[in-house]
């Protein structure tokens, strides 16, 4: 298990594509290194943030609506 997790790590800390893992309540606790080109974070400033922290507010309810289709 431990194996797995280490090649996990590395795949994801070196993929081009942003990859994050959330906890029960929708917390970032993983952020692939890649955020921060891509979003200007980096990976500890979006720790145990919520992804609608970051959203803008007019754009709410579209994407609330859009959650409770899936």
């Amino acid at each position: 298990m431990k194996r797995s997790e280490e090649r996990y790590r590395l795949s994801a800390d070196n993929s081009t594509d942003f990859i994050s893992v959330y906890s029960i309540d929708g917390k970032y606790v993983y952020v692939s290194p890649i955020s921060h080109s891509m979003l200007g974070y980096k990976s500890s400033e979006l720790l145990n943030q919520s992804a609608f922290d970051f959203f803008h507010p007019d754009d709410m309810d579209k994407i609330k609506l859009s959650y409770k289709k899936c």
